[in-house]
C-alpha cells in the first residue's frame, strides 16, 4: 500500500512540474513575441487582382512624397519577396512607415 502512495505522490510531483515548465515556456515565447521592431508591424493588407503589378499598389498605397521605389523595396521585405512577381489572389501585406 506504501507504494502505491508513494507511485501517486511520484506521479503528481512529476505532473506538477510538467505543468510548471510548460507554462514558464508560454510566458517566455509571449515576451519573446511581443519584442518587435517598428519595420514588423503591420497597418494593413490587399488582395492582388487582374492588372496589379507592384507599381500600382505601391503607387496607391504609398506615403505621400515617398519614392515609389523605395516603397516597392519594402513591400517586398515585409512579404519576403525575391522578385516582383505577384499573381491575382496573393495577399501582401503593406509596410508601415
Amino acid at each position: 500500500m506504501n507504494n502505491f502512495k508513494f507511485s501517486k505522490r511520484f506521479v503528481m510531483i512529476l505532473a506538477a512540474m510538467i505543468m510548471i515548465s510548460i507554462a514558464c515556456t508560454g510566458v517566455l515565447n509571449a515576451f519573446a513575441s511581443t519584442n518587435r521592431s517598428s519595420e514588423d508591424v503591420l497597418l494593413d493588407s490587399v488582395v492582388v487582382t487582374p492588372g496589379d503589378s507592384l507599381w500600382s499598389i505601391a503607387s496607391s498605397h504609398k506615403p505621400e512624397g515617398m519614392d515609389i521605389r523605395v516603397y516597392i523595396e519594402k513591400l517586398q521585405d515585409v512579404n519576403g519577396m525575391k522578385r516582383s512577381e505577384i499573381q491575382a489572389g496573393d495577399i501582401l501585406n503593406l509596410p508601415s512607415i
